[in-house]
């Protein structure tokens, strides 16, 4: 059980064996105290796995839990009634069509495009020209991107042919250049953006951006 936790576990096993269920959240094992029984059902776990199996074999399996050391607890049952039902605490907490969860509303959208009138823009000259400069090398898309390299494994798979880090003091290169296939097809990339250029229009900003970032070798 991944995303969803319980809660998309149960549905999708109930609707493939064309049943229902009922869990009795109270069973659920908790790592934290307190959730309300919404949390328990759609809390996400990558650690749990829901087995089912027949009455019978339940004592067998849970033997082979105990022998393994792996934490084991029944928290319902599939049920011939196709409804999915959630107690928690002797009260009735859902009680839902197992159709109504796997039938999707019918969905209509309208889309409009509009074609751009793009017009150049008149900037006056600045009277400061040492603090335009400043704040040109302090916007995003100039500065180091030396934060942003350190915080990502630029070691990922040992392909790594040219670091974003280079000579003796570590200084940050405006790409790193890594083999990606089998026959040693070279990819440059490198960390960049125009947040002025979005501003006109975002489709045009991350297409330049992706053509400039990506060239192969």
């Amino acid at each position: 059980m991944g995303g969803g936790g319980l809660s998309s576990a149960v549905g999708e096993t109930a609707k493939r064996f064309d049943c229902g269920a009922i869990v009795e959240l109270d069973k659920v094992p908790l790592k934290y105290t307190g959730l309300a029984p919404w949390e328990i059902y759609i809390s996400e776990s990558q650690e749990r796995m829901l087995l089912t199996l027949p009455p019978e074999n339940l004592s067998k399996a849970m033997e082979i839990f105990e022998k393994e050391d792996v934490a084991a607890t029944v928290v319902g049952k599939l049920t011939r009634e196709k409804r999915l039902i959630l107690r928690h605490q002797g009260a009735t907490v859902a009680d839902l069509d197992m159709g109504f969860l796997f039938t999707a509303p019918p969905s209509v959208k309208a889309a409009t495009f509009e074609i751009p009138v793009f017009k150049e823009p008149v900037f006056p000259e600045p009277d400061n020209l040492t603090s335009s400069l400043l704040q040109l090398l302090g916007a995003p898309n100039v500065a180091s991107k030396e934060s942003v390299i350190r915080t990502y494994d630029h070691e990922v798979k040992g392909n790594t042919a040219l670091k974003p880090l280079q000579g003796e003091y570590a200084g940050p290169n405006d790409a790193a250049s890594s083999n990606t296939g089998q026959f040693v097809e070279r990819r440059a990339i490198s960390c960049g953006m125009n947040p002025t250029y979005g501003k006109v229009d975002a489709y045009w900003m991350q297409l330049q951006q992706l053509t400039k970032q990506s060239g192969t070798t």
